[in-house]
């Protein structure tokens, strides 16, 4: 389909894999809307008769994939939260020339597909449920085996290619800083060494001066010293601001390898966030900063079993997001973490007590309980110490 003019489509989603009707002798069934106009898109999911989990044992995901190529391609556009009614409903907007962050044109997908993923980490790739499918052009292909072998083969590949660069980012970082630990050390020892040749020099002509010009010159002496120290002051502020832009652009670069996801309907302002894919085995391959607020929590390792942590969410929804949110003058102020989770207090990381106090829905309107959202941690960039919200929201009692 052509991205300069306006199309829209209509896909029958037809039932696929059993177990997931919302009774016996009722089936799931739905369609998808495409609209695309001057190279921007928007997907709307429409399903009913879906199955209602209360312990959420599964999630339910949508992916536009493609398997017209010698590879197959996906685009994961979220979880459809379904209602104790079985009606769902998800909008995704797109980028049509590069629907999945890797410059993948819309033409190349051919099919819908809603996957329910067990939240169960023994089971989660065993197999793929998928209740609903569609084919945008009619024509049924063979899928199953080459989506599920693609996302496992790119998960691989991202995974040792995120570990070389690191690799090679903290090599070239750590020679960077030897370099500028040299120069510093070496204009030190010159810097003393002038200073301590002044030293002789001045005193030599103060024991030929008199007692007032000796005074004169000690307040100059300690004049220049108030300088001196300003001086270095000045340039270890401007030290630490080459380092901390640096360690910014850094973060940017390795963000590169994940895609970059407008997860709410209403965003945070100045903010821009990325989609972090997550699973058990890949919990601690992580090059974000400040990443042990997830993961090395060790003093609330005790707390009783019903109380949720970070890495139990995010295994069950596999993947978190990642923000940056901007000053007025576009400068790094806060990184955000952000885990899934409902509205409600037993989906809460450590019950707010390391800090994820805040909630935000993914859908613009008011809180409700057992919504789909996240829950946010701010973090100072430069100091990297837990900024806590002016407005928390508790959730409501589980």
């Amino acid at each position: 389909m052509s991205n300069k003019k306006y199309h829209r489509y209509f896909v029958i989603l037809d039932h696929e894999d059993e177990g997931f009707g919302i009774q016996s002798g009722k089936t799931p069934k739905g369609y998808t809307k495409i609209e695309v106009k001057n190279g921007k898109g928007v997907l709307t999911h429409y399903l009913q008769n879906m199955k209602y989990f209360e312990e959420a044992e599964y999630v339910y995901r949508a992916y536009l994939i493609g398997t017209r190529g010698k590879r197959a391609v996906y685009a994961d556009h979220g979880i459809l939260k379904v209602d104790k009614n079985g009606n769902a409903q998800l909008n995704w907007k797109f980028d049509a020339q590069n629907v999945d962050g890797k410059h993948t044109d819309i033409d190349q997908f051919n099919m819908v597909a809603i996957v329910a993923e067990s939240t169960n980490l023994m089971h989660r790739r065993k197999e793929i449920k998928v209740p609903l499918i569609g084919f945008i052009d009619k024509e049924k292909v063979e899928w199953r085996h080459s989506f599920k072998k693609e996302i496992e083969s790119q998960a691989h590949e991202e995974e040792n290619f995120v570990k070389e660069e690191v690799k090679e980012e903290v090599a070239e970082n750590v020679e960077e800083v030897k370099k500028e630990e040299v120069i510093k050390e070496e204009i030190e020892e010159t810097m003393e060494e002038e200073t301590v040749k002044e030293e002789v020099e001045e005193v030599e002509e103060v024991e030929e001066v008199e007692e007032v010009e000796e005074v004169s010159l000690n307040k100059e002496i300690k004049s220049a010293t108030i300088q001196a120290q300003c001086e270095k002051d000045e340039e270890e502020y401007q030290y630490y601001q080459y380092y901390f832009k640096m360690t910014c652009e850094y973060v940017i670069s390795m963000l590169g390898y994940h895609p970059e996801v407008m997860p709410f309907e209403k965003n945070t302002a100045n903010c821009r966030w990325w989609n972090m894919d997550c699973t058990s085995q890949t919990m601690y391959r992580n090059c974000v900063p400040f990443y042990g607020y997830l993961t090395e929590m060790e003093k609330y390792k005790e707390a009783p079993d019903y109380i949720a942590d970070c890495s139990q969410l995010i295994s069950k929804y596999k993947h978190y997001i990642f923000g940056i949110k901007y000053d007025h003058n576009h400068q790094t102020e806060y990184y955000i973490y952000g885990v899934p989770g409902r509205f409600m207090e037993s989906e809460q990381p450590y019950e707010g007590m390391t800090g994820f106090v805040y909630w935000h829905p993914v859908e613009d309107k008011k809180r409700e309980k057992e919504d789909y959202g996240y829950w946010l941690l701010h973090i100072d960039a430069k100091t990297g110490k837990v900024i806590v919200p002016i407005n928390p929201t508790p959730p409501p009692q589980y």
